[in-house]
């Protein structure tokens, strides 16, 4: 699902979000606002909205470049395949899937 968010005027910590194609948030389960609240007491860093804003960017800039319509039917390709090929044609679905996932498992403590 195609999603990023902008600043709102409202609260440094609340955001507008956009969906790609635009008003889908109803098909996608989403709010059109999101906002952030510390329940950490002060333990946790909130969101740099300049990194939320860079991220609005960017996804304004793949949709508007045709670059996030490769990107998604490359993501729908990865989740419909349910086996590699024997040629080795599908390696760079595996490349791209391990390439997504070893990140997570890696998290530095």
């Amino acid at each position: 699902m195609p999603l990023s968010a902008s600043s709102s005027f409202c609260d440094q910590h609340t955001y507008n979000l956009h969906t790609y194609p635009e008003n889908k948030h109803h098909s996608y389960r989403v709010p059109q606002r999101a906002t952030f609240v510390d329940h950490s007491e002060g333990k946790t860093k909130m969101p740099d909205p300049r990194y939320l804003q860079l991220h609005h960017i960017c996804a304004k800039v793949l949709r508007l470049s045709g670059a996030a319509q490769v990107v998604e039917t490359f993501e729908r390709e990865i989740e419909q395949l349910d086996v590699l090929a024997v040629d080795g044609s599908s390696a760079k679905y595996l490349s791209e899937a391990l390439s997504v996932a070893l990140p997570r498992t890696m998290a530095v403590h």
